[in-house]
């Protein structure tokens, strides 16, 4: 309940992602994943916080940035410098290899799987119950409307 209450912060470290990698990126599934964490998650995000950013990949990074609207856009962050991602991550949330006192990365990964294990009795059950969506009243739901790439690109603010 407190993950889905207070949201999530992400930080993606794109610091072993090459140039060729991030060549084959995909604009539409950006917008996509976009329109999923605005109308479809349950979860709020709180911030999305990209480090270990290449020169190269920072311009990348920023066009991607502007595909997103902007309630998420203001929650997305480039960090040239951990000592920037500290200003919004306090220390002691983040593991030892990202210069915090949370535990190393196998020793949360456990953790979070032990975790998962620990709630396997309710996502069982949870399993049990679904939607039939002949019985929705209304206008059917059009998934190129909400997931589809529609409208035009007028502007594109490149930092």
């Amino acid at each position: 309940d407190a993950y889905v209450i207070g949201g999530y912060m992400e930080i993606v470290d794109v610091d072993k992602v090459g140039m060729n990698a991030m060549s084959k990126f995909d604009p539409i599934i950006s917008k996509q994943f976009s329109t999923y964490c605005i109308k479809g998650s349950a979860i709020r995000i709180k911030g999305v916080h990209v480090i270990n950013a290449p020169k190269e990949a920072y311009t990348a990074l920023n066009i991607i940035r502007n595909l997103f609207p902007a309630s998420i856009k203001e929650r997305y962050f480039i960090h040239r410098k951990m000592e920037d991602l500290y200003k919004y991550v306090p220390k002691e949330y983040l593991p030892i290899e990202y210069g915090g006192r949370n535990g190393s990365l196998p020793e949360l990964a456990k953790k979070h799987e032990q975790d998962l294990l620990d709630f396997n009795y309710y996502f069982k059950e949870n399993d049990k119950y679904g939607v039939d969506e002949h019985l929705r009243q209304g206008q059917k739901m059009d998934m190129n409307s909400i997931f589809g790439l529609e409208g035009t690109f007028r502007k594109l603010d490149i930092d």
